[in-house]
């Protein structure tokens, strides 16, 4: 067999192979993260104009182990170099010498820091010492996710990526080649929320999925996803119940995207054109990139609860801090764990679809306790939102239960195959979301893919449930303009017989690859085909791609749909992170071709699996980084092609 793997200097860019060949390791290196030991995720700027020959294009000059989307040094005043070294002894706080780190001001991750004693071997003291940071509040700091909505006055302009205890970060890309951080917004404190009405947080009936692998806490935000509306607003949401945050630009974030222009948000109106871009058309926006060098910005650091640890202020967690970002809006979720913000224009009226992890907490509507599923409100006025309805999930552990994903169409968008159904969608609007995470060991599994009516988004209707029985869902993807829906999914081997079942698919990590579909009809969903990286298919060939045996499992499909004929599909999620370019055309007809083998569908061929394939590669670091988004951006530079692909990693 031939592990198709990275090329040599693959290995030898990578950060972790930089940090095994040589003992001086600079701060940039490390400095993204604040938790001690974790490895540092974050977002990466590819050039795949060539398709075959992706090139990365984020890596600081200054330091090639470095992205420059990516939180800068300074930002937090904690990780330093320690003085009176020899530059080659120079110690990174945190990694290599915590006592060190601790005399630096740099505590290990709490909510109450005790103030170290000064060490009398070091002089003179360090001025950080008494002082609290932002690190110190523990939890994750990192990349997560990126927007994908390809929103036409930000598109090629601004990256927008959530990270964690970092909040939201906005990075300016107008000249890709020097990438700079531009604005950030990070939540207040979680102090509310998980109680009736939104009552103080843990409230009754509250209970968190909390599980050491994902170690995050109640009461430090964790924001986890970010999404934009046609109007411009940003949502993020919050993997420790926070709520849900609606936000603007400001400053010089603004500017970069409008230039001097009044703010004049669009309100939704009956002759306001409906989006005609990715997931809800084909018509892809061109981004204009220049080569213009403007000055690179320092983030200010955020504020702190307790600048000061005392015995009357031991709060180690930030404030509410902004830069460049503003609130618009916010609502509690009743204090839900939350993983995607998706938000629709329905008529008049932006509807917010949020979708939850694990857990349980009380429905402000009813005051009854129910499993976290999918959240309904509308954000027309974003300084009012209404909170509509809330879609129980199933139960279970925060890897088990929730409907973490959400995608909705127009029944007058999508396409239909005759009068009587275009008549019977006509006004109507479609939620898919995927119900339930993972089965773990369960055969058959418990999990799905279901589809509500939500024409009325204060009374959802359940419509049908697409390819039940599944081990595993997530990151699904759905176009309107064509009814084309990209399932993350894993049959169980025991799973009651159906035309679309294909077990046997192999994948290491997250056990999921990808199961496609027509949903044109929601009712009646038509099964297209599933796909993965070569290597996944139940009769594996001679030939494996990735970085491991059997390939690492999909995160997460992004369709640039017919008009730009691509899928980019991310692989990894938090380590050995592959990224795969794919024709749509040939994906989705390479099983009815007159050559197709009888088992294509289910069971593909090995040529079957790399004849759409247009390219891969792995991510920086090897095994360290994981395919969370792969975002792409179509634009032009100097009147020639140049497109751009946004890929994340997952801390």
């Amino acid at each position: 067999m031939r592990i198709l793997g990275p090329s040599l200097w693959d290995v030898l860019r990578s950060p972790v192979v930089l940090l095994l060949l040589t003992s001086i390791v600079p701060v940039s290196v490390l400095a993204q993260e604040c938790t001690a030991g974790n490895a540092p995720h974050a977002a990466w700027l590819y050039d795949v104009t060539d398709e075959a020959h992706p090139r990365l294009i984020s890596e600081d000059p200054a330091d090639p182990a470095r992205t420059r989307l990516n939180v800068p040094d300074g930002f937090n005043y904690t990780w330093d170099t320690i003085s009176g070294q020899s530059p080659s002894q120079d110690t990174h706080c945190g990694i290599a010498n915590p006592a060190h780190c601790r005399d630096a001001g740099v505590y290990p991750p709490s909510l109450t820091p005790q103030d170290p004693p000064p060490d009398p071997n070091v002089q003179p003291a360090l001025p950080n010492v008494g002082k609290n940071g932002f690190c110190n509040q523990g939890g994750r700091f990192g990349a997560h996710s990126s927007t994908e909505l390809f929103y036409p006055p930000y598109y090629g302009k601004l990256a927008i990526v959530s990270w964690f205890v970092g909040g939201v970060r906005v990075f300016d890309i107008r000249n890709p080649d020097a990438a700079r951080p531009i604005a950030y917004f990070i939540p207040a404190p979680n102090d509310t929320g998980c109680g009736p009405r939104g009552g103080p947080s843990p409230g009754p009936g509250c209970t968190f999925a909390n599980t050491g692998r994902d170690n995050h806490m109640v009461n430090t935000i964790h924001t986890n996803n970010v999404e934009l509306d046609d109007r411009g607003y940003i949502y993020i949401a919050d993997r420790a119940g926070t709520g849900m945050h609606i936000l603007r630009l400001t400053g010089e974030a603004w500017r970069a995207v409008s230039g001097d222009a009044d703010r004049g948000e669009q309100e939704a109106s009956d002759d306001h054109p409906l989006p005609d871009y990715p997931p809800y058309g084909s018509h892809v926006p061109t981004a204009h990139f220049d080569h213009t060098v403007r000055p690179q910005l320092i983030p200010p650091p955020p504020k702190m609860l307790c600048p000061v640890p005392s015995a009357s202020c031991t709060d180690a967690r930030p404030a509410q801090s902004a830069w460049n970002m503003e609130l618009a809006g916010y609502d509690t979720l009743d204090g839900r764990s939350t993983y995607q913000p998706l938000v629709v224009r329905q008529g008049r009226r932006y509807i917010a679809y949020m979708a939850h992890h694990a857990g349980t907490a009380i429905n402000r509507l009813t005051l009854a306790s129910e499993t976290n599923g999918t959240s309904i409100l509308d954000v027309t006025h974003p300084g009012h939102p209404v909170y509509l309805a809330h879609i129980p999930g199933p139960g279970g552990s925060l890897d088990a239960a929730g409907n973490q994903m959400a995608h909705v169409c127009s029944g007058d968008i999508l396409p239909s195959n005759s009068p009587a159904e275009a008549a019977r969608k006509h006004g109507h609007y479609y939620l898919l979301r995927s119900n339930g995470n993972s089965s773990g060991s369960a055969n058959p599994g418990a999990e799905s893919h279901q589809i509500f009516d939500v024409t009325d988004p204060a009374h959802p209707v359940l419509l049908t449930t697409v390819a039940p029985q599944l081990t595993n869902t997530h990151k699904s993807w759905w176009e309107c303009d064509t009814g084309i829906a990209f399932l993350v999914a894993n049959d169980s081997s025991l799973a009651s017989p159906r035309p679309d079942l294909a077990p046997g698919w192999h994948q290491s990590g997250s056990n999921q690859h990808v199961k496609i579909y027509n949903l044109h009809d929601p009712a009646n969903p038509e099964y297209i085909r599933d796909f993965g990286l070569v290597g996944q298919q139940p009769n594996v060939g001679d030939a494996v791609e990735g970085l491991v045996t059997p390939p690492t499992g999909i995160h997460g499909p992004i369709s640039a749909g017919k008009e730009k004929n691509r899928v980019y599909l991310a692989y990894g999620v938090g380590s050995n992170g592959v990224v795969e370019i794919v024709d749509r055309g040939e994906l989705l007809t390479g099983c009815t071709a007159a050559d197709a083998s009888a088992h294509c569908a289910a069971s593909p061929t090995q040529q079957e699996m790399l004849a759409p394939q247009r390219g891969w590669f792995t991510l920086p670091g090897l095994t360290l980084q994981g395919g969370h988004t792969s975002f792409p951006i179509f634009g032009e530079e100097d009147g020639k092609p140049r497109n751009l692909l946004l890929v994340v990693s997952e801390d």
